[in-house]
């Protein structure tokens, strides 16, 4: 079977990659998603409907992770095939590891949290050394089993490619005095990603959820426990109806030793509201006033859209681009009409990152977030096992690029949208803020930059050219 190493340049947007058919072995092939030429199959994509099959039990997944165990190619443990086995094993334990998480804050149930915590992380670092050509041996653990109804939604930071990059950018002084905490679903590698890159940092997520409409047996348990409440848990923190110590597994009892500093590190950031009330309750409730906030893709098309409205129509954009925009522009401007009913009223700059202009630890990330309506349309795709439409979906919005990868597409779309939201910028937040945050931009920029077609391996990304 012909092998080829992985590069960050093979993962799409969605994170998903090409695979060769001689690059597939056929105990494989149930997990992928055929793309056709004709009769024949030119190429498969690395996700499939398993990857995102709703409904599924602990012992569900629990069965299937013994299987995908079983395949795991200890002959090639650094070929495509050895990442497509581990990132479905740590698909199935993050969505377990999320229902236990909620389990352990609202029903103090720690049956198995330690145990699937221990299994999820090493599942991360399955697929992180395979990502970096670095052998790895396949693990003995298990999952739980049981009825519960695991989490189904689409986990919006699942490009492992950007994960990595994303942790490699952080540099972190003190691991040992600093707090990771991430908000969510969306997030939920983060915290493993930083806590085998950075020697172990500690990190906590958060169940802050503004939706829980999820058909998980979790999202049900939620809803019971505050559906008399008429206000979202978000809501709630920030008033201080909760404490944020009652949205973590264990609070500061927790930690190994006392934390001095917070990376609050989310997924995307689309206006910073999020990210501004978790600070403010960890200041609070936690006395850590060192807060730094970080996403590994912030919207910058929908920043440059809330400042510059239609005008930004009459730039070069493809079709799909422009309807994309003009959505964003709708939901952000529902946003503003609803702060301008009271008394606060926000201006458009304001909208472009609320907190912006008072916490100078902020740090723009340099890689634009895709739309919601891409990533619908593809997992749709996928959970259909339709791959061709799933390449055409791809190469209508502007992505699937086999020359440079959709990571370094992201960040020339992010290049163009902060052109024309420069000026906002400006007027938010003054340059030496800004510059804080310059080695961390720089760092992801360059670490994408390097790993484009023919050039160095993800384990090499200090070489050039």
């Amino acid at each position: 079977m012909s092998t080829s190493p992985l590069r960050y340049s093979d993962f799409d947007v969605l994170g998903v990659i090409k695979l060769k058919p001689d690059e597939v072995s056929d105990q494989l092939i149930p997990f992928l998603t055929p793309v056709y030429n004709g009769d024949q199959v030119d190429h498969y994509l690395s996700r499939g409907e398993k990857y995102y099959q709703a409904g599924l039990t602990y012992t569900d997944r629990a069965q299937e992770y013994e299987y995908l165990k079983s395949i795991f190619p200890h002959d090639d443990p650094t070929s495509k095939e050895a990442f497509v086995v581990a990132e479905h094993m740590a698909n199935h334990s993050a969505r377990i590891f999320f229902s236990e998480m909620i389990k352990q804050i609202f029903l103090k149930d720690n049956n198995h949290f330690e145990q699937i915590r221990s299994t999820f992380i090493k599942d991360c670092a399955m697929v992180r050394s395979i990502l970096r050509g670095e052998e790895t041996v396949c693990h003995t653990d298990h999952l739980p089993t049981g009825s519960w109804t695991t989490e189904s939604r689409q986990i919006e930071l699942d490009n492992k490619a950007l994960l990595d990059i994303f942790a490699r950018s952080i540099e972190i002084g003190d691991p040992a005095s600093t707090l990771v905490l991430t908000p969510g679903f969306g997030s939920v590698y983060v915290g493993p990603f930083m806590h085998l890159e950075n020697y172990g940092v500690e990190f906590e997520n958060l169940y802050l959820s503004a939706y829980a409409k999820g058909k998980s047996t979790a999202d049900s348990l939620v809803q019971n426990l505050f559906k008399d409440t008429g206000k979202p848990l978000k809501d709630m923190l920030k008033d201080g109806n909760l404490d944020i110590t009652q949205l973590m597994t264990n609070g500061q009892n927790y930690f190994n030793q006392p934390k001095t500093n917070c990376l609050v590190l989310d997924d995307n950031m689309g206006t910073g509201n999020t990210a501004a009330i978790i600070v403010q309750a960890v200041e609070r409730d936690l006395g850590i006033h060192n807060c730094t906030q970080m996403a590994a893709m912030n919207n910058w098309v929908n920043f440059a859209k809330v400042k510059f409205g239609n005008d930004l129509l009459s730039q070069n954009l493809s079709s799909e681009q422009k309807e994309n925009i003009d959505n964003h522009l709708s939901t952000l401007q529902s946003i503003l009409d609803r702060h301008n009913t009271d008394s606060n009223m926000l201006t458009r700059t304001d909208i472009v990152n609320p907190d912006i202009s008072s916490n100078p630890n902020i740090f723009q990330s340099p890689i634009n977030f895709p739309d919601y309506k891409l990533l619908k349309r593809a997992i749709s795709c996928l959970q259909q096992g339709n791959g061709n439409e799933y390449d055409d979906v791809m190469t209508r919005y502007g992505y699937g690029s086999v020359k440079q990868g959709d990571l370094t597409t992201c960040i020339e779309i992010a290049d163009q949208a902060k052109e024309l939201v420069s000026d906002a910028l400006d007027s938010a937040v003054s340059a030496p803020n800004l510059q804080a945050t310059a080695s961390n931009i720089s760092t992801m920029v360059k670490i994408v930059s390097d790993t484009k077609v023919d050039i160095p391996e993800p384990q090499q990304p200090d070489s050039q050219e």
